[in-house]
Formats: structure tokens, C-alpha cells, sequence
């Protein structure tokens, strides 16, 4: 329940009860004590995940495993276009943004589609859109409010779809909170006085919907 109301959070405006046809690309939810993977694969990354917890990624050709400390494993088998998800009771939120991301990137990827980790802007002069890429922590929303504060418009601070197309790249961007730094409300006064609930990392959440009144935002 907990998984399949945050996933229709995190994809809102994307959702449908049922698409009637066969899936490109199938996740299989699954709640269990005991997650079944038991290893094997070449260890490819360890560290510690964007939401908090300790994880470690495997890979093998074809597939890749997201396995999280006290959380559970995410199984992508991108041959198959399929994934398995199998967390403890009460432990999707120790992994949910990670895993999610690893399926949305899987699930483009079945499509010949791309995930990027960029702001996506539209320039209302030429109707074009750019890209701002640039390494977590890097200044990806500041840049991207202070364009839409002047002469773009925003979809996304932060996961961009590329779909290549012979007519050129169209792009789209994940309707998700804006990630907002206490350095960030310093450097652009005009977004006026924010909500006392920063984050121990000194940032906080922003709807687009909490800030069309002074940028411009796109569907």
C-alpha cells in the first residue's frame, strides 16, 4: 500500500488504473521478512543512498541489484524488462527515491528512452528546451529558478526524460518537488520568506505549484 500510494505521488499526472495493453516495462512490489536475493554478482558501487541508508549495487550483464541495509533488494532484469522489489515490513521508505529512480531508468531504457539527471527549462522565446547537467550539489536549482524567474520555463529541477527522435531530442521533466537550499532562498530574495522546516542538510521540499506565482512553470 505505503509503495503503491508514493509511486502514484511520484509519477502524478502519469497514472492509469489500467493502460489495456501489455507493459513495456513490469515491477512486481513484493513485502516480505526474509528478500530472496542471496548474491554472486560483481559488487559495482557501496555507499551510502540519498535516502540515508547504507546500500550496495551488483551488476552482471543484463541485470543489476540495488541491495539496502535493513531495507530490502530491488532485482532488474533489463533483458526481461522486468523488476522485482522485495523490502521488510515498514522499510520501503529506507529505499524508496533510490529504487525508484533505478525503475524509471530501466523502464525508459526498454523504451529506447533515457533518464538524465538535469533541470529541464522551456525558452518561451524560441519554445526550444535546455538541459542544465550538472553533479548533485552543484547549483542545479538555483540555476534553474533564477532562469525561470526570467524567460524559461521550469518542468523539473532535477530527472529530465530524453526521448531521441530523427526530427531531434524532446525531452520531459519529472513532476517532483524542487529540492531548495537555505543558500539558494539567500541568493534569489524573491522567493520570499520559506517554511521553518529545513532538513538537516539545509534544504526542504517546494511543490511548483507553491512557487507559479513567481516563476514560470510548464506542464
Amino acid at each position: 500500500g505505503s509503495w503503491i500510494d508514493r509511486l502514484r505521488q511520484a509519477f502524478l499526472g502519469f497514472v492509469r488504473d489500467d493502460a489495456g495493453t501489455s507493459p513495456d516495462f513490469e515491477l512486481t512490489i513484493r513485502e516480505t521478512d526474509t528478500p530472496a536475493w542471496t548474491g554472486g554478482w560483481p559488487l559495482t558501487w557501496e555507499g551510502q543512498l540519498p535516502d540515508g541508508h547504507m546500500g550496495r549495487v551488483f551488476e552482471s550483464d543484463g541485470s543489476a541489484v540495488l541491495e539496502v541495509d535493513g531495507g530490502g533488494v530491488l532485482v532488474i532484469d533489463h533483458i526481461g524488462r522486468k523488476a522485482l522489489a522485495e523490502f521488510r515490513p515498514g522499510s520501503h521508505s529506507h529505499f524508496f527515491g533510490s529504487a525508484v529512480m533505478l525503475v524509471t531508468d530501466a523502464a525508459l531504457m526498454a523504451t529506447g528512452r533515457h533518464l538524465v539527471h538535469a533541470a529541464c527549462l522551456i525558452d518561451k522565446r524560441s519554445g526550444r528546451a535546455a538541459l542544465v547537467c550538472v553533479p548533485s550539489g552543484g547549483g542545479k536549482t538555483t540555476t534553474a529558478l533564477a532562469l525561470a524567474h526570467d524567460g524559461f520555463s521550469l518542468l523539473t529541477d532535477d530527472a529530465s526524460g530524453l526521448i531521441p527522435d530523427a526530427a531531434g531530442p524532446r525531452v520531459w521533466g519529472f513532476p517532483r518537488p524542487l529540492k531548495v537550499h537555505r543558500r539558494t532562498a539567500e541568493l534569489l530574495p524573491w522567493l520570499g520568506k520559506l517554511p521553518d522546516r529545513w532538513d538537516k542538510n539545509g534544504e526542504q521540499g517546494l511543490s511548483l505549484d507553491s512557487l507559479a506565482d513567481r516563476i514560470d512553470v510548464a506542464a
